[in-house]
């Protein structure tokens, strides 16, 4: 007698809803963590700006604590002013007393008598991107649509990198200093005058500077900087002439990344400098853009004279 043979297997609607299972599970895995990896990224990058924000707030409240009180502002037309350029630092109103400060669109400079902190803004590191720095990329910038800034905007701060073939490169600033007791980060080198000086932009060797920003290979750049103190200028006289008590310094900052949305322009909310939404973010959906608004109070430890 022939023995039949019985063969069992799936069926084909079988095959299909399985299959259909099994890639709508896998989808599913995918999803969930491509939503993971978005959250961890985006921790990373909080956790980047929080860092170096608080080595900035440490760094200045130190710096500030060890030097004597600097001015900031000077008086034109009975009015205290902030110089916004470092030929009104350097002459101010034409009445030869120097500041200590100034800031513009493009970035600034603060000399301390301990340490010089020098910065470009994030739109001028922006500006400087489209080629290389100096030879067809912008050296000045201006906020888009400002009526206040000069014909061609504010210079922006570079220092001189020596290249792996020997060439000399100028690389846009961050945010650094340099020990500078002189303040000479704020006045004009011998032989200079204010209309021809290039001491406003041209900083020198990159080995001569810290980052404040600390160690590491971060993209961070300062969004705006600011400092004023209760002491007033209220005539020709310098802010230091107060032996009797300490200074405050109320110094407001804005860190942030320029990976992403932030670095395009109006990537950041104006009002407020944070990050878009989700649902207005077009290049990374928020993952990489961290801002920090920072606000501290530093303390000079003397009074100068």
């Amino acid at each position: 007698m022939r023995k039949s043979q019985r063969r069992e297997g799936f069926t084909l609607i079988e095959l299909v809803l399985s299959i259909g299972f099994i890639g709508s599970l896998l989808i599913l895995i995918s999803l969930i963590i491509i939503q993971v990896m978005g959250l961890y990224n985006k921790g990373l990058t909080l956790k980047e700006v929080n860092e170096v924000s608080r080595i900035v707030v440490r760094d200045m409240q130190q710096s500030v604590s060890s030097a004597d009180a600097f001015r900031l502002q000077f008086v034109e037309d009975d009015q205290p002013v902030y110089a916004k350029t470092l030929q009104q630092a350097v002459s101010p109103g034409g009445n030869n007393s120097e500041v200590d400060y100034y800031s513009n669109d493009a970035g600034g400079r603060l000399c301390t008598g301990v340490y010089s902190y020098i910065w470009n803004t994030g739109g001028a590191i922006r500006a400087t991107r489209s080629t290389v720095f100096g030879a067809g990329g912008a050296t000045r910038y201006s906020t888009p649509g400002s009526t206040s800034a000069p014909s061609g905007g504010y210079p922006i701060q570079f220092v001189t990198r020596t290249a792996t073939d020997g060439s000399a490169e100028q690389i846009p600033v961050r945010f650094i200093k340099k020990r500078d007791p002189a303040k000479e980060m704020c006045r004009l080198p011998a032989g200079d005058t204010a209309t021809s000086t290039t001491h406003d932009s041209a900083l020198g060797d990159e080995a001569d500077y810290a980052s404040v920003f600390g160690s590491g290979n971060n993209e961070l750049v300062l969004y705006n900087f600011s400092i004023e103190t209760p002491l007033k200028p209220t005539s020709e006289q310098r802010t230091d002439d107060i032996t009797a008590i300490s200074t405050f310094y109320y110094i407001k900052l804005t860190v942030g990344t320029q990976n992403g949305d932030e670095n395009t322009q109006n990537g950041l909310i104006s009002s407020n400098q944070v990050c878009k939404p989700p649902a207005q973010a077009t290049q990374n959906e928020g993952e990489y853009c961290a801002v920090n608004k920072i606000e501290f109070v530093a303390r000079t430890g003397r009074i100068g004279n």
